[in-house]
């Protein structure tokens, strides 16, 4: 029911228009509760705890138009995921993920960024908890809206700060059938140059 993790993450670019990223995520620490209720029924789940690295992510994009152009950027991506983290304390999946992805933003002249992520990851058929009535979590579609501000532009400051929601839609059961099919995710970050 808690997670703490974090990401070391390192991204080289050709030509300004490639970019290749890889995302090294890890967990500090976790837990959660040993049952679950799942309509009428009570089911024993074996207890998680610790840290460890979950998979690694990959992910090769090609900028097609760029904003001094055409006065917004637009890129096509492939994230993809190695499964190097395990499955059985949740750091990772059991099968390789990946599948094509569109990414719009635009940067206003007072430092304020906006950005539009979408795309398509196809993934393994699992049932996360293994129970005989859970349904089936495959592929999915997912978003991120983003918004973000660096006060370097017109100041002596050398902060950002960003605020992103984004969700996914699983594609496997009935439309919008079960909550935790359709996760959401807000993040806030802060950075700092040096």
């Amino acid at each position: 029911n808690n997670r703490l993790d974090g990401n070391v993450i390192v991204s080289f670019g050709l030509w300004e228009r490639l970019e290749l990223g890889v995302d090294i995520p890890f967990t500090v620490n976790q837990a959660r509760d040993t049952k679950i209720k799942v309509g009428a029924d009570d089911f024993g789940l074996t207890p998680i705890r610790g840290g460890g690295f979950g998979d690694v992510r990959v992910q090769p994009k090609l900028r097609l138009i760029k904003a001094k152009d055409a006065g917004i950027d637009v890129a096509v991506y492939a994230p993809m995921t190695i499964p190097s983290g395990g499955k059985a304390q949740y750091f990772g999946e059991q099968d390789m993920t990946g599948g094509p992805a569109l990414a719009i933003s635009k940067e206003f002249s007072v430092g304020t960024r906006l950005a539009l992520n979408g795309g398509y990851v196809f993934g393994p058929k699992i049932k996360p908890y293994g129970l005989d009535n859970e349904p089936v979590r495959d592929d999915k579609f997912f978003w991120k809206f983003g918004v973000g501000h660096r006060f370097k532009k017109h100041s002596k400051v050398p902060l950002g700060l960003a605020l992103s929601i984004g969700g996914a839609m699983n594609t496997a059961g009935k439309p919008f059938g079960r909550g935790d099919d359709y996760p959401l995710e807000m993040l806030a970050s802060a950075e700092l140059d040096v």
